[in-house]
C-alpha cells in the first residue's frame, strides 16, 4: 500500500512540475534557514557540557551587600577554596585559577599567550585530555607547565616539547611537563597553557580581602546547594570576620557551569557571554520561518484544492476509502518534504561559510551531534509533512464524489475558515516577522550611531604585558607623542565597553567605618582630553599640582546626582587618599549600551594602569 502511495504521489509531482518547484523551494529556503538557526541553538546549549563531570561543577562567585547595593564578582580570595574544602566534606575538589597575559619565549620567538595557573586537581576536576604527561603530578611542582596543542606546535614544531622550558615576561623559566588538546570553542573561557599554582606560594595566599582568582568545585552525588547556602554565614563570619557578614552581607553563591555561558554576566568574567534571551530570539526566529514556510505551503494547496477535488471525487467512486485518501495525500506531502529537506540540507551546507562568518563561529553538521541532528531533522520532517499536509488531505478526502467530478464542489464551511485563518496567519507572522526585522536593524544602528560621550574614532588601545612597560608608562608615552601621526596619549585602565572596576570610598557626610562601592578608572593627566570628555564643572588634572595625585577626584554626573550634592567642587572624598572633588565630567558610557551609566569617579593612580591609550592623527594611521 505504502509504495502504491508514494508512486502516485511521484506521478502527481512529475505531473505538475511548476507548483511543485515553488512549493519545494520555498519549503527547502525555511527548512534551510531553521537548520543553520538551529546548529547555532544547539552550539550555544552545549558550552561546557563536554566535560566528564559538568552536573557536578560549581564556580563560587562574590557577593556582597551594601546600602542596598549588591555587587557580584567571578573573582574570589584565594584562601576560599581550601576553606571550603575544610568545612564542606561535600566538597570533594577544589581548583583556583589565575588568569594573566605573559610574554613567552623560546629562543628567537616571543608571543604574547594567555596563561592560566590552576591547582594540580585541575584535571580531576574538568576534562581536559592530556595528550603527554602524567596529569596527575604535571602541575604538582612550581613553574611547571602544561601547554596546548597549538602552543607545542606554534614554538617547537614537531618536536617533543616536554623537558623543555618557556621563559615568561624574560624573567623565569617554566618546565613543560605535559601537552593537552586545544580547549574546546564552546567553554566559557580559553587558555594557551596552565602553569602551577605553587608557584604563588608565599605570595600572600592568605588574605580574604583581595579577589583575584576564580574558584571552581567539584561536589559529591549526596551535594545540595540550599544546604551550603545556610551555612554560609557562619562560614564567612569565621574565616572572612564578623564585619565582612554583618555590614557587607558577604557571601558566596554558587553557579552550575553548565549555566555559566548562557546565564551569568557578572564583573570580572573570563570571557563575555551570551544572553539566554539571545538564544530566544534566534528559536522564535526559527519556528516563525518555519511556520511561514509551512503555511506558504498549505495556501499553494488550498489554491490547488478544486483541481485535486475531482481526483479525490473519482478515487472514491472507484472504491477509495476516506483513509486511503488521507493516507495518499500524506505520502505527497511527505515526500515533497524529504525531497525539500534534502535541498534544505544542501543550501544549509553551502551557506554554512557564510553564516560561520557573520556569528562568528566554526559550525559544520558534525558539531551538533548525530543523534541530535537526526531528532532535529525528523522533527522538521514531520512538522512540514504532517501539519501543512494535514489539513488538506483531510478536506480533500471529504468531498462529495458526484458534485466533485461534475466540477461544482465548493468546500464546506469548515475548510473555508482553515484556508482563511491560513492566509491571515501567514500574513499575520510575515508582518511580526518584517517589524521584528526593522526593529533589530533599528537597534543595531541605533547602537551603532548613538553617542557615546566620548570620542572612540581614531583610537588604538596598547595594553601593559610585563612589569617594565608597567613600570616605564611615562617613557612609552613620551616616545609615542613624538611620532607625528599621533595626537593624544593618555595612562589608563579604561578600555571601552569593559568592565571598570568597583571600589570602596567615602564622601563627606559618611561615617568613617561607611565605606559604600563606586565605579572607579584609574586615570594619568591626559584622560580627558584623549578620549575628549566633557568637562561640565571645575577643572581637569594638572601636572603642575602635586597635590592631585590619588587625592583629587573628577566625578560623573551621575554619581553627583546620587550623592545629592548641591554644590560639588571642594567635597571631601576618598578612594585611594582622602582629597577633594576637583570636577565633574558629562556622563559617557565605559560599559555596553545595554547598561545604565552608573556613578562614576576618576583619579590619578599610576600603580593601576594597564594600557596607554594612543590617538592618531586622521590618515596617519600608518605613520
Amino acid at each position: 500500500m505504502l509504495a502504491n502511495y508514494l508512486k502516485s504521489a511521484f506521478r502527481n509531482i512529475v505531473k505538475q512540475k511548476g507548483f511543485f518547484l515553488i512549493n519545494m523551494a520555498g519549503l527547502a529556503v525555511g527548512i534551510g534557514v531553521c537548520l543553520l538557526l538551529y546548529l547555532w541553538i544547539i552550539d550555544e546549549w552545549s558550552y561546557d557540557r563536554y566535560h566528564e563531570r559538568a552536573n557536578r561543577v560549581y564556580r563560587v562567585v562574590s557577593q556582597s551587600e551594601f546600602e542596598g547595593k549588591i555587587d557580584r564578582h567571578a573573582n574570589t580570595p584565594a584562601p576560599l577554596a581550601p576553606a571550603l574544602l575544610d568545612e564542606f566534606p561535600e566538597i570533594i575538589k577544589a581548583v583556583r585559577f589565575y588568569s594573566n597575559t605573559w610574554l613567552v619565549g623560546y629562543e628567537a620567538k616571543r608571543f604574547y599567550e594567555r596563561i592560566f595557573f590552576a591547582d594540580p586537581e585541575v584535571f580531576e576536576v574538568f576534562t581536559f585530555p592530556l595528550i603527554k604527561g602524567d596529569p596527575k603530578s604535571a602541575l604538582r611542582e612550581p613553574f611547571s607547565l602544561v601547554i596546548s596543542e597549538t602552543l607545542g606546535r606554534k614554538y617547537f614544531g614537531e618536536d617533543d616539547p616536554v623537558g623543555k622550558t618557556l621563559t615568561f615576561n624574560e624573567e623565569r623559566d617554566y618546565t613543560i611537563t605535559g601537552v593537552m588538546k586545544d580547549v574546546p570553542a564552546n567553554s566559557h573561557f580559553h587558555f594557551d597553557a596552565l602553569a602551577s599554582f605553587r608557584t604563588f606560594s608565599g605570595k600572600n595566599l592568605g588574605s580574604w580581602g583581595i579577589s583575584n582568582y576564580k574558584t571552581y568545585i567539584l561536589v559529591s552525588d549526596a551535594f545540595s546547594a540550599e544546604s551550603l547556602t545556610a551555612k554560609m554565614p557562619d562560614f564567612v563570619e569565621k574565616y572572612a570576620g564578623r564585619e565582612a557578614r554583618l555590614v557587607y552581607k558577604r557571601t558566596f553563591p554558587l553557579q552550575p557551569l553548565v549555566s555559566i555561558h548562557l546565564h551569568s554576566h557578572l564583573r570580572g568574567e573570563f570571557e563575555p557571554n551570551r544572553e539566554m534571551r539571545t538564544i530566544s530570539i534566534f528559536s522564535f526566529t526559527a519556528l516563525f520561518v518555519l511556520l511561514i514556510a509551512c503555511l506558504n505551503y498549505l495556501n499553494l494547496a488550498f489554491a490547488r484544492m478544486a483541481r485535486r477535488a475531482k481526483e479525490a471525487g473519482l478515487r472514491k467512486i472507484i472504491g477509495a476509502s476516506r483513509g486511503q485518501l488521507v493516507g495518499q495525500f500524506l505520502s505527497e506531502s511527505f515526500l515533497l518534504g524529504c525531497l525539500a529537506l534534502g535541498l534544505a540540507v544542501a543550501l544549509a551546507e553551502l551557506f554554512l561559510p557564510l553564516f560561520n562568518s557573520l556569528s562568528g563561529k566554526t559550525l559544520s553538521f558534525g558539531t551538533a551531534g548525530i543523534l541530535m541532528l537526526s531528532i532535529g531533522l525528523a522533527g522538521i520532517l514531520l512538522l512540514v509533512g504532517g501539519a501543512a499536509g494535514l489539513a488538506s488531505a483531510l478536506t480533500l478526502s471529504s468531498v462529495e464524489p458526484i458534485r466533485a467530478v461534475k466540477g461544482i464542489w465548493r468546500s464546506g464551511p469548515r475548510a473555508s475558515r482553515m484556508r482563511r485563518f491560513s492566509v491571515v496567519t501567514q500574513f499575520a507572522l510575515s508582518a511580526i516577522f518584517l517589524v521584528a526585522t526593522f526593529t533589530i536593524f533599528s537597534q543595531l544602528n541605533f547602537m551603532r550611531e548613538k553617542k557615546l560621550g566620548f570620542d572612540k574614532e581614531q583610537m588604538v588601545n596598547i595594553p601593559f604585558l610585563s612589569r617594565e612597560s608597567r613600570e616605564r608608562w611615562p617613557l612609552l608615552k613620551d616616545e609615542f607623542l613624538r611620532l607625528p601621526g599621533v595626537r593624544n596619549v593618555s595612562a589608563s585602565s579604561f578600555r571601552p565597553g569593559g568592565v571598570l572596576w568597583y571600589q570602596n570610598y567615602w564622601y563627606e557626610g559618611l561615617e568613617d567605618n561607611q565605606l559604600p562601592m563606586i565605579r572607579w578608572i584609574p586615570v594619568d593627566h591626559d584622560f580627558l582630553k584623549t578620549f575628549g570628555l566633557k568637562l561640565i564643572a571645575g577643572r581637569d588634572f594638572s601636572e603642575e599640582i602635586p597635590s592631585d595625585l590619588k587625592a583629587a577626584y573628577i566625578l560623573n554626573e551621575s554619581a553627583v546626582q546620587e550623592l545629592g550634592w548641591g554644590v560639588t567642587l571642594g567635597k571631601a572624598f576618598k578612594i585611594v587618599d582622602k582629597g577633594t572633588v576637583i570636577g565633574v565630567v558629562e556622563d559617557f558610557h565605559f560599559e555596553s549600551l545595554h547598561k545604565k551609566i552608573e556613578p562614576m569617579a576618576l583619579c590619578l593612580y599610576p600603580e593601576s594602569y594597564e594600557l596607554l591609550s594612543v590617538r592618531i592623527r586622521p590618515g596617519r594611521q600608518h605613520t
